[in-house]
């Protein structure tokens, strides 16, 4: 073949080579804050950050599920707290589930779609599995996924690579993941018993689970968590509620094994006596969110609203410092860590902190709608 023509044909075909990849998130420059990909109850949003007006504008967005207003009579209005969205080797994965109510019963369908940074569909899978999906993380190449009783571990293509029952029929399903070196700690927080498990996760084509913990108590709830790995800790974050009161503790177990905690801290308590003339009180404060490995920062719900502080665990003790007020109240704020900031979603609202010294907030919006979980686009 003439040579000119084979450089002419290899051209034309890394052009359509470049032409069927999807467009990967845009790297920033040093010290620009990173893009966010937000989810609402129906809708995924792209938001790219203005460096300019230092806010955060929309670009792009998908309609996750079939909003409300669009349904037809039969389908029911059913909430979508549990959507998700995580942002892998260069793709947004998001997961939402939809219902169908079909003669007084909902069918549910959760889904995960794998979009690029348009926010165009490349690929998505029906989980056939109904029930509860929990949450998204990635970690050894491969996305972690939980729904329909098990742990999923699925590659960039959405094709699943192998799973794990979470004990058994009861269905148990983790909405709080966190992967470091080759384990994955798993915590449960829907249906008694409350569960935590620590999963092998080594080979995500073969994953077991090592142990199973039963975290107890009465109309409880287990989360946020987060790891210490200086001091070999797993700490694990527990509240149950009767209708005299209610409580929130702190459980420390070892990072490798172990199904009892070597301590636990009280940090919330509210005491409503009944059928006496003595006042309610309530003493501490309330782990609402964290980040997932120390140095942990949290947010914390206090008497007169929400703040950021920093979790020190030294000793199986906790106390809470560089505290920083945030906002009046907000039920279930996200936080993420990148560098030196911390990017805190309040519902409605957002605030980056500073943590390179003692925490300010260096940029505050606030958004026309809720959002229910989001991701940072680093281009990395």
């Amino acid at each position: 073949m003439d040579l000119k023509l084979l450089l002419a044909f290899a051209m034309v075909l890394s052009l359509a080579l470049v032409g069927c990849t999807s467009p990967e998130p845009p790297r920033k420059p040093a010290g620009e804050l990173p893009d966010l990909v937000v989810m609402e109850a129906y809708v995924t949003h792209y938001l790219e950050h203005d460096n300019t007006t230092k806010q955060y504008k929309e670009t792009h967005s998908f309609t996750t599920s079939v909003p409300p207003e669009t349904r037809p009579s039969d389908w029911a209005d059913m909430p979508v707290e549990n959507a998700k969205v995580k942002v892998f080797k260069g793709s947004i994965f998001v997961a939402a589930k939809d219902g169908k109510r079909i003669g007084g019963e909902f069918t549910e369908e959760n889904t995960i779609i794998k979009l690029n940074s348009q926010l165009e569909k490349k690929a998505e899978v029906k989980l056939a599995d109904l029930g509860f999906f929990g949450t998204l993380v990635a970690s050894h190449d491969a996305l972690f996924a939980s729904y329909g009783g098990k742990l999923v571990a699925l590659d960039n293509d959405l094709n699943q690579l192998s799973s794990v029952t979470l004990s058994g029929e009861m269905k148990k399903f983790a909405h709080d993941i966190i992967v470091y070196q080759d384990t994955a700690y798993v915590v449960d927080d829907v249906w008694e018993p409350i569960l935590s498990f620590r999963v092998d996760v080594s080979n995500p084509s073969n994953m077991r689970v090592k142990e199973t913990i039963d975290m107890g108590g009465v109309n409880s709830h287990a989360g946020p968590q987060w790891l210490n790995p200086e001091l070999d800790q797993w700490v694990v974050a527990r509240s149950w509620s009767v209708i005299s009161g209610s409580s929130q503790s702190l459980y420390f177990y070892p990072l490798a094994s172990g199904t009892e905690p070597r301590a636990s801290k009280e940090v919330y308590t509210y005491n409503r006596p009944i059928g006496e003339d003595t006042a309610a009180s309530k003493s501490g404060l309330r782990v609402l969110a964290a980040t997932e490995l120390a140095p942990a920062w949290v947010t914390i719900a206090k008497e007169d609203g929400v703040y950021v502080a920093l979790a020190d665990t030294t000793g199986d003790s906790i106390s809470f410092t560089k505290q920083l007020r945030l906002s009046e109240g907000a039920e279930y704020p996200s936080i993420k860590k990148s560098g030196n900031k911390l990017f805190i979603l309040l519902s409605n609202s957002l605030k980056v902190v500073d943590i390179s010294g003692d925490p300010a907030v260096v940029m505050s919006q606030d958004f026309n709608q809720t959002y229910i979980d989001f991701d940072l686009i680093t281009g990395q």
